[in-house]
């Protein structure tokens, strides 16, 4: 068994003094994950792919093989990419997502609707990490 953790804040507020104005905006979210650390049986490891094709969709291994019940996704792209996920729909079979995305990408799942494979099209490198449970 081991865990992950995130730690970190997403921060904003004006870019400069001269640009500010009176009262100054600005925000500061801690980030965290729902529960941290989070505990797995199963994680992909740091992996990094070179994509080269942003019309084809290339599967992600270990997902749906090493981590065949993924609950915490994360991937950070180089450029563009499509992003298509397939879950579990809680009673065996799938429900498909495509989204367009670009950079950073985080997401947590429930245990029972777990990722079960991950597929980008791109012409990018990707980065990725992705771990869960085996039940």
């Amino acid at each position: 068994m081991g865990q992950v953790s995130l730690s970190g804040a997403l921060q904003g507020g004006p870019a400069g003094a001269a640009e500010s104005s009176f009262p100054a905006a600005s925000l500061l979210i801690p980030l965290k994950l729902s529960a941290d650390p989070k505990g797995f049986q199963q994680a992909s490891g740091v992996l990094t792919r070179v994509l080269t094709d942003a019309n084809v969709f290339v599967e992600l291994g270990p997902v749906g093989r090493d981590v065949p019940r993924a609950n915490l996704l994360y991937i950070k792209a180089s450029g563009n990419y499509r992003l298509r996920l397939t879950f579990d729909n809680g009673m065996g079979g799938d429900v498909v997502v495509t989204s367009d995305q670009t950079g950073f990408y985080l997401a947590e799942y429930p245990a029972t609707l777990f990722v079960k494979k991950v597929e980008v099209a791109a012409a990018a490198t990707i980065e990725y990490f992705a771990s869960g449970n085996t039940t």
